[in-house]
């Protein structure tokens, strides 16, 4: 939850972005970078539920998060990441993977992870998921749990 905001001018003119948010049990200053803060503007208000993504940055002042990406927390969709190995790359598995995904389209980014040729790749947009539960054990029953990551 967004407790304070606070904008301000950089050097260049550009607007940049100061939080304070909490959860039930800490509150942390977040650090919104131009970039950052144009693409989410609307979110940065007061007693706004969001998500954030980005680096923790320890200073002597203590601990920031620098935001590389924020929203809406009733907006945000997870992006599903599967990753495959060696002995999964074969025509049955991508075969079994593409069909759950065919028959689960959604707005959820799916990121495939070549484990072994350390290769990350983003499907098109005709294999995002709709990112339901029953997907996900689909999932998980072809590649295995550790292998099937919502983020």
């Amino acid at each position: 939850m967004v407790v304070s905001a606070k904008r301000i001018a950089t050097k260049k003119g550009d607007t940049m972005c100061f939080l304070e948010v909490e959860d039930f049990s800490h509150s942390i200053e977040v650090v919104v970078f131009p970039k950052v803060f144009y693409s989410c503007v609307n979110s940065l208000e007061p007693d706004s539920a969001v998500m954030i993504a980005g680096k923790i940055n320890y200073t002597d002042d203590g601990i920031k998060l620098l935001a590389d990406r924020v929203c809406l927390l009733r907006d945000y969709k997870p992006d599903i990441y599967l990753a495959i190995s060696a002995a999964h790359e074969n025509e049955a598995v991508y075969k079994a993977v593409k069909n759950v995904l065919t028959t689960h389209q959604g707005d959820h980014i799916v990121f495939i992870y070549y484990s072994d040729r350390k290769k990350l790749i983003k499907t098109e947009r005709a294999m995002w998921m709709d990112g339901s539960e029953e997907a996900i054990a689909l999932l998980k029953e072809i590649l295995g749990d550790d292998c099937v990551k919502s983020i």
